[in-house]
């Protein structure tokens, strides 16, 4: 299948259109025929090998973890079915989404809503997670809490400004 690879760490130099194998999903895992990715900040730091010392990345390497697309084999009692309309986040190390198909486990898979096309449902899964687990799991956010969110009309910040609000806390946006 077509992909965006990369040979080595280094500037967008690295990266290159190039031919791999299709990914087999594993037990638990959904296979995703892409349809969009999301770019999002931490693919360049992983190209340039920022994250090298903790995470090695193998070579070659396909980037991008955000995906939308349509499920081609989902495992037994998932909770979507093949032919669903999805955005998936992919796990951070291994990612793959810059190709034709990639392999999310089924957890993070979510149905995209008739209506929200492919290319916007790809820019979600991580800035979404990232925005909920904020309010959620680190400030642990309650009602009558007054929460400040510096960022607000940004991906990160537009999510954690909704989680507050769902929680019951003031939100004061900046």
């Amino acid at each position: 299948m077509r992909a965006v690879l990369m040979d080595r760490y280094g500037g967008p130099e690295v990266l290159r259109v190039g031919q791999v194998a299709r990914p087999t999903p594993g037990v638990g895992e959904v296979l995703i025929r892409v349809a969009a990715v999301g770019v999002n900040p931490a693919d360049p730091k992983w190209r340039m090998g920022m994250f090298q010392g903790f995470a090695p990345l193998g070579f070659p390497h396909v980037p991008g973890y955000d995906v939308a697309g349509v499920v081609e084999q989902a495992p037994p009692g998932c909770a979507v079915a093949a032919g669903a309309r999805v955005a998936a986040m992919l796990d951070a190390v291994r990612q793959g989404g810059y190709a034709e198909f990639a392999v999310a486990d089924a957890e993070n898979v979510a149905l995209v809503p008739e209506g929200l096309d492919f290319a916007a449902a790809a820019a979600v899964p991580t800035p979404g997670l990232t925005g909920v687990q904020m309010i959620e799991e680190h400030l642990n956010a309650r009602a009558g809490q007054t929460v400040l969110v510096t960022g607000a009309v940004g991906a990160v910040g537009r999510f954690a400004v909704h989680a507050a609000r769902a929680r019951g806390a003031l939100v004061v946006a900046a």
